[in-house]
């Protein structure tokens, strides 16, 4: 993984932030800037082998210690994602940050012929388990203040996206609505207390794009790492009053 290089440094940091998908290209590239930031970065996915390597990777910076939370979205209940709120509280007492990069595109294939059982996954994973940790963190992160909640979108309405198209619409308007239900609560400069934001990074050069777009030369779309100091803008609030907004990343 090539060194991310953030354009800004803040001195207001969240302490604690959770990436979800860590190990994917985006959750680790961006899960080492906030690592250099000096955030605490609990990293999220189902893969353990691959967190312990990307924990050993992020602790050998010595910036910040990283903590590791394996989870499997796909077969999670809502009880294990309370479970999750709950270590966190218990082991951090705060929570900064959550980035939802954790995605399953499922299979490009017409409606007519989609299978339930991916499409039930798909949902599992890019909208009831973006919903679910929302929801059990919040209190947490209302607590934090100055917390931002930030997820990962795509805009595929078109043919043979299927659930993954639906699921990132659907992540859309989760969005929406939770920072309408959250704008109210303000600290005491004004701002939103927490920060409710969805980000489209565009083509990134990712194990999720090629699955989708299995004839299309690596070289044709970026790396994950250029998208990474925009991103870092939206989670860590940069502008502290923007929230419920959809940011498209330019590439």
């Amino acid at each position: 993984m090539s060194d991310v290089i953030t354009p800004f440094k803040r001195t207001d940091l969240p302490a604690v932030a959770l990436v979800t998908g860590a190990t994917g290209g985006l959750g680790s590239a961006l899960s080492k800037s906030l690592t250099l930031q000096g955030v605490n970065v609990i990293l999220s996915g189902r893969d353990l082998p691959a967190l312990e390597a990307l924990y050993d990777e992020l602790d050998d910076l010595g910036t910040a210690e990283p903590a590791l939370y394996p989870i499997d979205l796909a077969g999670a209940a809502s009880t294990d994602f309370d479970n999750m709120a709950a270590t966190l509280k218990s082991e951090y007492q705060s929570l900064g940050a959550i980035v939802h990069c954790a995605a399953d595109s499922g299979l490009p294939t017409p409606i007519e012929r989609y299978a339930a059982n991916t499409w039930t996954t798909v949902m599992q994973v890019n909208v009831n388990s973006a919903f679910l940790i929302s929801k059990a963190c919040l209190p947490l992160m209302k607590e934090t203040g100055n917390a931002s909640i930030t997820y990962l979108v795509d805009d595929k309405p078109g043919a043979f996206f299927g659930a993954y198209g639906v699921s990132k619409s659907a992540v859309v308007t989760l969005m929406k609505i939770l920072a309408d239900e959250t704008e109210g609560f303000r600290d005491d400069n004004g701002h939103p207390i927490v920060a409710v934001n969805a980000v489209n990074p565009g083509r990134m050069r990712t194990p999720l794009r090629a699955k989708s777009f299995s004839g299309e030369m690596p070289e044709e779309s970026p790396p994950p790492s250029d998208k990474v100091p925009q991103l870092l803008k939206v989670i860590l609030r940069n502008d502290p009053e923007l929230t419920g907004q959809v940011i498209n990343l330019s590439e």
